[in-house]
């Protein structure tokens, strides 16, 4: 699944420290029919945030919501949230409001989405589409493929759109620390 902070779009390369200083409340549900709606809120601290190989900030506390709302028990659900950071050093605050459609295809997992990325303190938004395919070897290994194409108006004035695309490969695993 594309969700931006959980993540196969990685936020941070202190995501230990994210995940250690975080604060995460879970497992808040409502019935939808027959089917419980999920969501989670989460906040943390970053040293330097980071995306895609690029610092956008340092001494970056964060906060996020997100929601899961199945739409059948053959795992189709939508997934919504928002995220926002405040890095106190370099660069400006960040909202990102994502949404994506997650689907089992066979035993591979689908995600077609987007988020709208903005910029409050300047002028400048942004956005991404993309897609995702993951595979778990027998619950050990996950493996990821994600492919997102960037759409953001230039600065020239002109009104012609800026694109560009970004590839992601992800392997890892995932473990328990307490129960």
């Amino acid at each position: 699944m594309l969700k931006p902070h959980k993540k196969t779009k990685p936020k941070s390369l202190l995501l230990v420290m994210t995940a250690l200083t975080g604060l995460a409340v879970t497992g808040s549900t409502a019935e939808a029919g027959d089917y419980e709606f999920e969501g989670s809120l989460a906040a943390g601290l970053d040293n330097q945030y980071n995306f895609r190989g690029v610092n956008f900030g340092e001494k970056a506390p964060w906060f996020g919501a997100d929601f899961v709302l199945p739409l059948n028990p053959n795992g189709i659900s939508v997934n919504t949230g928002v995220w926002y950071i405040n890095p106190t050093e370099f660069l400006n605050d960040e909202l990102d409001l994502y949404a994506y459609l997650d689907f089992p295809l066979g035993p591979i997992s689908v995600s077609v989405g987007g988020i709208y990325f903005a910029f409050p303190e300047g002028d400048s938004v942004s956005g991404e589409f993309g897609t995702a395919l993951g595979y778990s070897l027998q619950d050990y290994v996950h493996f990821g493929f994600a492919w997102w194409a960037d759409v953001k108006g230039n600065d020239d004035g002109d009104n012609k759109l800026n694109l560009g695309h970004y590839l992601e490969l992800t392997a890892g695993h995932s473990f328990t620390l307490t129960e």
